[in-house]
Parts: C-alpha cells; structure tokens; sequence
C-alpha cells in the first residue's frame, strides 16, 4: 500500500494546511484529503507542487507499506444506546 507522509511532513515543518495552500495556489480540500490519505491519486504537477515547496523528495513523501488492509463496519453488527450523558455504548 502507497501512503503519503503529508500530514507528518506539515507537522514537522509546523505548517499548517490553510498556509500551505494560500502559499501555493492548491486547493485546501485537496491538500486536506492527500494529508489524510483520502485521495486516490495524486496529479504529477500537485505532487511536484508540493516537493518543491516542503523541498523534499518523493521518498520523503511516500511511505510503501508491504500489506493492504481496510476494515469496514456496518451499524447493522451493532446496537447502539446513547445514556445521559451522550456516551456511545457499543454491544456486539
């Protein structure tokens, strides 16, 4: 699996994602969902884009992760209850 390290990247630098875009022209929902490794792909110039502003290379970007995984969980396997207190209570 092919992750990206923007989020990590940013944190290091202290940037944040807002200052990043106003600084580069990319757009806030999409440095967004890249940083939380919720796109698809990335386009080669968006990706260029930021190495050259980070100033960092693609295998300071990426991470390979040898296993895939995704783990989903539909709200028919559980029972919800809520109590006074607003606190989720899961059963299974």
């Amino acid at each position: 699996m092919l992750r990206n390290r923007l989020a990590v990247l940013l944190a290091q630098k202290q940037i944040k994602i807002s200052r990043m875009a106003l600084d580069t022209g990319l757009s806030r929902t999409t440095l967004t969902a890249l940083s939380q490794n919720d796109s698809k792909r990335i386009d080669n110039d968006t990706l260029n884009t930021i190495l050259m502003y980070l100033q960092i290379t693609p295998n300071d970007f990426f991470n390979f992760l040898s296993y895939d995984f995704e783990v989903k969980i539909t709200p028919s396997e559980f029972n919800f209850s809520y109590d006074r207190k607003m606190q989720v209570q899961f059963s299974h």
